[in-house]
């Protein structure tokens, strides 16, 4: 028999990555969101705080726990990683029709159509948001991956008339995509953020994307992403085709107090 890898031990390789991974002038509104979003950065600078020897006292005492808390934090562990474990194999196995065949004992899993929007192997998305009468974004996303193992970059441009300004945001990620079914996508990402307006600011990046199909063309998708003091959340509706898909929804990007909110439309294509 040939040595080959075992594509299921190059999954395991890829969860345990993302799960060790995970992260522990008159001004116009772009100019107040650029201030309010790395105001962060002194903050993280500071040292920590010292423990006083009660405290470390009460840390020493918290740390015995009983049998009983041992068992649900066991329990814990296994409701959240058996459903990564599973999103993740389900995903190489639908990408790879050999591996159906081979492994009869993961249950019944369905080739991926191509065109499907799920787990795609290209993916592309424009879109324009209106945030006010003065201000307006253009908002592009690219997506590359095989099965559970994806990359993706986020870009979008904020062009303020009055005052007159700028501001670019991106988004770049490694991503674990697991998709429960062709109609079901769970991502998990860990990359960067990136912030370009007087100054350029560079910050962590967590993101969660869902994505969930009805069968019929209408679907969904939210994807919320964390970074540079941002909070960043974006909820679609989708009107889905093999290979296309036409999307309205609204973006929530928020740093303090400052808001880029508002309504889009776009369009993607998928392979």
């Amino acid at each position: 028999m040939k040595n080959s890898i075992n594509p299921i031990s190059l999954l395991y390789i890829t969860l345990l990555t993302f799960l060790i991974a995970l992260p522990q002038a008159h001004a116009g509104k772009l100019g107040s969101f650029e201030r309010d979003a790395t105001r962060t950065e002194d903050k993280q600078q500071s040292s920590p705080p010292t423990s006083t020897p009660s405290e470390m006292g009460k840390k020493q005492d918290e740390h015995h726990h009983d049998e009983g808390s041992s068992f649900l934090g066991e329990l814990f562990f296994d409701l959240i990683f058996l459903p990564l474990e599973y999103g993740g194999i389900s995903s190489l196995l639908r990408v790879n029709s050999k591996l159906i065949e081979e492994s009869s004992d993961i249950g019944k899993i369905e080739n991926r159509a191509p065109g499907e929007p799920v787990i795609p192997f290209t993916r592309m998305d424009l879109h324009l948001q209106h945030i006010a009468s003065n201000l307006f974004a253009v908002d592009s996303r690219a997506e590359f991956g095989y099965g559970p193992v994806g990359l993706t970059v986020r870009h979008t441009a904020y062009r303020e008339s009055d005052p007159k300004d700028t501001l670019s945001v991106t988004q770049a990620a490694f991503l674990y995509r697991m998709s429960f079914s062709k109609y079901v996508e769970v991502d998990i990402g860990i990359g960067q953020g990136f912030i370009s307006g007087e100054g350029r600011h560079v910050g962590l990046l967590a993101t969660f994307p869902i994505q969930v199909q009805t069968g019929r063309p209408l679907g969904f998708q939210f994807r919320p992403a964390f970074y540079q003091g941002v909070e960043d959340y974006d909820l679609g509706l989708l009107f889905t085709r093999p290979f296309s898909s036409y999307q309205a929804g609204y973006r929530w990007v928020e740093a303090g107090e400052s808001r880029l909110n508002g309504p889009y439309i776009g369009a993607s294509f998928h392979y």
